[in-house]
């Protein structure tokens, strides 16, 4: 009769494998330290990318005052990126978050501002114009509809 016997062989004994986790958890703050380094990294070199795509696609909305804040930021980020301090790296980053926040702040209430002024008074959605269906804009006609399968 035949027979199979499987065992594991992976060539560590006991011994070497408790040094082996004693190693692991002497460099558990060493390998968090560099963990959260490569992440501020990684954020900082998105954030950057993302604001100068931002700065680039509304220069035409962005005052100037704000336009170079975040050019500076960027500038700042990147210059942080080419050393290791990660707190210099994290302070930038942060700096550059801020005045971005500040720009679409900026943006979104001159964009309020700008859809009060061109509003239309009279009858409208939330204006007392209570008919239902029409011809809305385009030609669109507001419609109940069931899909059958």
């Amino acid at each position: 009769e035949q027979s199979i016997r499987i065992e594991v062989s992976s060539g560590l004994n006991e011994q070497e494998i408790q040094k082996m986790v004693k190693d692991a958890e002497a460099h558990v703050a060493e390998d968090r330290t560099r963990r959260e380094a490569a992440e501020a990294r990684n954020q900082a070199d998105g954030l950057a990318y993302e604001a100068e795509k931002f700065a680039k696609e509304h220069a035409d909305k962005l005052d100037g005052a704000l336009k170079s804040r975040i050019e500076e930021g960027i500038t700042r980020v990147r210059e942080a990126l080419k050393g290791e301090d990660t707190a210099a790296i994290t302070a930038a980053t942060e700096a550059l978050q801020q005045s971005w926040r500040e720009a679409g702040e900026s943006m979104h209430k001159s964009a309020q501002a700008g859809a009060e002024a061109g509003a239309e008074p009279g009858p409208g959605p939330g204006r007392g114009d209570d008919k239902q269906g029409g011809d809305g804009p385009g030609g669109a006609v507001d419609a109940d509809y069931e899909v059958i399968k």
